[in-house]
């Protein structure tokens, strides 16, 4: 069901799944695992994104972005939701949130948010700008859903309001309240501008637009190297885990087993967290028989 979701070949494909959750409630409900703490840390990098209302809300997301020795794993660590406040005080907020978390800051480009993005005192080389197209906005839909299946998206009980509107978010979209979604989304499509080494895990949003750019989806042999099967879970994927000192470094993953990093993450001291998962997917890794 959701490869015809996110896929359609006919308008009846396209709303086959319309009024079902989009996101996965367990997979929402797993995001908080491991979860970074809601504040600012020295030394780290991070994105923020904005998607700047005109008469709805005003929200930013913000992302810790690993450094190039961590497992790339996003962690939401702020949120600011601007109800009613007029474009003085979200240009504001915006140069206030910039201050506070170091790194580049993305506005959405569609209306308003170009005019905020023009006039924002902050460097121009550290503000994105972000057009919103139907075909980018399913990819960044997409890509939230695959890295909550990876585990490589984390979000802290705290935000609610974010994990409200993502169990909320339905397919067509137009009554519901998804200004939150659309900035996680913005963050997401543009982690790997946080810092030098882009995270892992992502979509190749270029091939993305080429393979979306009329009514056809892409080629099944796109979508067999995604892992996306029509249940929802990426297949190939093996749940890892080790032991950590500090609580801010990642104990939990899902690695993949089909392009080496499985055997990277072993090699690293990670051991399969449920062996029986590997006879699941007829998988035999030398390392692990010995």
């Amino acid at each position: 069901m959701r490869a015809l979701r996110n896929y359609p070949l006919t308008p009846e494909e396209a709303f086959a799944a319309a009024g079902e959750p989009y996101f996965d409630p367990a997979l929402l409900e797993s995001a908080d695992e491991d979860a970074l703490q809601p504040y600012a840390l020295k030394g780290d990098r991070y994105l923020k994104a904005w998607d700047v209302g005109r008469k709805d809300a005003s929200v930013c997301v913000v992302l810790r972005a690993p450094s190039s020795d961590e497992v790339p794993v996003l962690h939401v660590v702020g949120y600011k939701r601007l109800v009613g406040e007029d474009y003085p005080a979200i240009q504001a907020a915006i140069e206030a949130m910039h201050a506070e978390y170091p790194g580049p800051t993305v506005i959405e480009a569609n209306s308003v948010g170009a005019l905020l993005s023009q006039n924002v005192r902050i460097p121009k080389d550290q503000v994105i700008e972000h057009t919103t197209t139907e075909a980018s906005k399913q990819a960044m839909l997409t890509e939230i859903e695959l890295r909550l299946q990876q585990q490589t998206l984390k979000i802290h009980r705290e935000f609610d309001q974010l994990l409200t509107e993502l169990a909320n978010y339905r397919v067509p979209d137009k009554q519901i309240v998804q200004d939150s979604v659309m900035a996680l989304g913005f963050a997401v499509a543009n982690a790997d501008k946080a810092n030098a080494r882009a995270a892992g895990g992502g979509i190749n949003r270029e091939l993305f637009y080429e393979l979306n750019g009329g009514t056809l989806g892409p080629s099944p042999s796109w979508l067999n190297r995604q892992k996306i099967t029509t249940d929802g879970p990426s297949w190939g994927l093996v749940p890892v885990i080790r032991d950590v000192s500090d609580p801010r470094e990642l104990n939990r993953y899902k690695a993949d087993a089909l392009t080496g990093e499985l055997e990277a993450m072993l090699a690293r001291g990670w051991r399969v967290a449920d062996p029986a998962a590997l006879d699941k997917l007829g998988l035999r890794l030398p390392k692990m028989e010995s």
